[in-house]
């Protein structure tokens, strides 16, 4: 009976989850990145009531406010301060929870437990998603992600209202749920019940924020900026290519069934917000589409292809170690000097509680501007105070060589 018991899935899912948190242990050992600090100092001063508004609002946020993501600044920067450790508790959890609403979709998907329960450990071991569970600044992947699983879980029970109400939250939590509805379209036509009067909803507020911002008023150009060109399409297929070729590997050992057909389409179509968008690669971004590619995985499994999917997991296991590695190794030194810096700082702020402003010159390697400057603004728990970037005598210098931020005055 034991040896039943340690050989049920649900056992092997608890034995993974505690494998991917030992781990994961040296993101405790990161600290926060400039957009992360840049976040926790506004959001340190807005009122809940913001985040309200935020949610209800039908039109596209011009200060690309994403209040379903955010609320996790505010809550923690209240609850824990600057203490990263709890930051990181929360969106290793929450990724792991993520994890769950995969396999939760896969056997929703009538895919065999040991197949669907392979696919989810890929997707959550995988070496793309690093960076989600281990830099908060990426929360707001997370959080799309938790609420593009509850939409599709909503949408195959036809609880239309909840699926409307989650695909919202995705929205609200991070653009490129924008295509989701599609995806779920697609599934109908394809796999499910050719149900389309449900999917109006989805469809019309897809359209409405996908319309908004192609007739948004251009400003400046910005890492953020789409670009429908070809230059751009070929630049992020170059670096997301890869990743596309696998995939399409994937599926033909999945066999060719609608199922296959729907999932593949279907990460396609989440894909597209990343193809126009050639000022910002990271493969990180990949998170929700790749909530798709779980299904192809699962379904090659499931169609005793186990000797390739083995293969996968233990290339993948391999790349995950090797690139933990390089990746830890160059996260945590950024992670030293920024806490240096911002404990410093702290220091500095708290014996001058009445500056006028502060004067600022250089941050290390790892760190842009806006994130001092949050820093700061927390810090003072003053959002007015003035903060100037110059090399005079009296501004707060890094110093790169001896890694320190130096105070006026000393040398």
């Amino acid at each position: 009976m034991r040896l039943r018991l340690f050989r049920t899935p649900a056992v092997a899912a608890l034995l993974l989850a505690a494998l991917f948190v030992v781990a994961n242990l040296g993101a405790f050992d990161g600290y926060f990145s400039d957009d992360d600090l840049d976040n926790l100092g506004w959001n340190s001063f807005v009122g809940i009531d913001e985040y309200g508004r935020g949610i209800r609002d039908v039109l596209l946020s011009p200060h690309n406010f994403r209040p379903a993501g955010h609320i996790f600044y505010w809550v923690l920067v209240r609850a824990a301060g600057l203490d990263f450790a709890w930051y990181v508790a929360v969106i290793l959890a929450l990724h792991l929870a993520n994890g769950a609403l995969v396999w939760g979709l896969l056997r929703k998907l009538d895919l065999p437990a040991w197949p669907a329960l392979a696919a989810a450990a890929l997707w959550a071991f995988h070496p793309a998603l690093t960076m989600a569970h281990w830099k908060p600044m990426y929360v707001f992947d997370l959080v799309c992600g938790t609420f593009s699983l509850l939409t599709l879980h909503a949408w195959l029970r036809e609880r239309w209202v909840v699926a409307v109400l989650t695909f919202w939250c995705a929205y609200k939590a991070k653009e490129i749920a924008i295509f989701l509805p599609a995806a779920i379209a697609l599934y109908e036509f394809t796999v499910g019940r050719k149900q389309w009067k449900p999917l109006l909803p989805l469809l019309a507020i897809s359209a409405s924020f996908g319309l908004q911002a192609l007739l948004a008023p251009r400003g400046p150009e910005t890492p953020y900026t789409l670009r429908v060109s070809f230059d751009a399409l070929w630049t992020c297929l170059r670096f997301y290519g890869p990743a596309l070729g696998v995939l399409t590997g994937v599926a033909m050992l999945a066999g060719l069934s609608r199922r296959t057909w729907w999932a593949l389409g279907g990460f396609l179509l989440l894909m597209i917000p990343l193809l126009i968008l050639p000022g910002r690669l990271f493969a990180v971004y990949l998170y929700v589409p790749s909530i798709l590619a779980a299904v192809l995985i699962g379904q090659a499994a499931s169609a005793q292809r186990w000797p390739v999917v083995l293969a996968f997991l233990a290339l993948v296991g391999y790349q995950d170690h090797r690139r933990l590695r390089e990746f830890r190794r160059e996260e945590l030194a950024g992670a030293v000097e920024r806490q240096r810096y911002v404990e410093t700082l702290a220091r500095y702020l708290k014996a001058r509680a009445a500056l006028d402003s502060i004067t600022l010159s250089g941050t290390p390697a790892s760190m842009n501007r806006w994130g001092p400057e949050g820093a700061v603004h927390l810090l003072s728990r003053r959002h007015d105070l003035p903060v100037v970037w110059k090399d005079s005598p009296d501004a707060l210098r890094w110093d790169q060589a001896d890694r320190q931020l130096k105070l006026p005055g000393l040398p």
